[in-house]
């Protein structure tokens, strides 16, 4: 399992944007905020992506 924060986020997105879509769609990416899911889309301030 892998933590990504929203620092790291953007960078992370240019260079893997086709895998994490992927991910993304096939439910491997789990995008949480304060305990609700949130959209891939919408990433920032407290919000960290939980990859499988």
């Amino acid at each position: 399992m892998k933590w990504i924060y929203p620092n790291d986020w953007e960078s992370f997105l240019e260079d893997e944007n086709e895998a994490v879509a992927w991910l993304y769609e096939n439910g491997c990416i789990t995008l949480e905020n304060e305990g609700k899911v949130i959209d891939i889309m919408t990433v920032g301030g407290p919000n960290k992506i939980k990859l499988y």
